[in-house]
């Protein structure tokens, strides 16, 4: 039985020496998946969407532990992508103004200012002078303000899609290749 060739595979070829030899362009790349087991693609992200609950702090780690950070919104079609895959969780995000009240800071530096908001219509409130984190709500799937410790919450971590370097670079570490 002869394996058929499909556009996109990546095939490994058998050389003299016990060495392989992968060949990777980035058309095989693109039709891969570019964020691993789990995460999902959307544009130029991945996203790894968490249904633990935790802490925002505790969320924040974990994100930092898989070289992502909470999710950042830039635009409605992220908002909506964001609310088409769980839309019956608090999901935490990564905005806070746990530095200075009322100075919301997106935890990968983006500049708060020039990314679209989507506050449910009663928020921030910073209710008892006590909410600094921002979870998305699922009712409406708007952003409410919430106490970073005393609430715990899915979450979502975000990086950038992996590129054809990045993956080569993965290939050549765990296969010496």
């Amino acid at each position: 039985m002869a394996l058929e060739h499909q556009p996109g595979d990546i095939w490994l070829k058998p050389r003299r020496q016990p060495l392989w030899t992968l060949s990777l362009t980035d058309s095989t790349v693109s039709s891969c998946l570019p964020c691993g087991a789990n995460w999902l693609a959307f544009k130029e992200s991945c996203y790894y969407f968490v249904l633990e609950r935790n802490d925002w702090f505790s969320s924040k780690e974990f994100c930092a532990n898989h070289k992502a950070t909470l999710v950042v919104i830039n635009s409605e079609e992220e908002q909506e992508f964001i609310t088409e895959q769980h839309s019956s969780e608090f999901f935490w995000i990564g905005l806070s103004d746990t530095e200075e009240e009322g100075e919301f800071k997106w935890e990968d530096g983006t500049n708060f200012t020039t990314t679209a908001t989507f506050w449910r219509s009663d928020q921030p409130d910073d209710y008892l002078n006590n909410e600094d984190c921002i979870a998305r709500d699922p009712k409406v799937g708007t952003w409410n303000d919430a106490h970073c410790n005393n609430y715990k919450y899915s979450f979502i971590c975000e990086r950038t899609t992996l590129s054809l370097d990045d993956i080569k670079m993965q290939l050549t570490a765990t296969h010496n290749i």
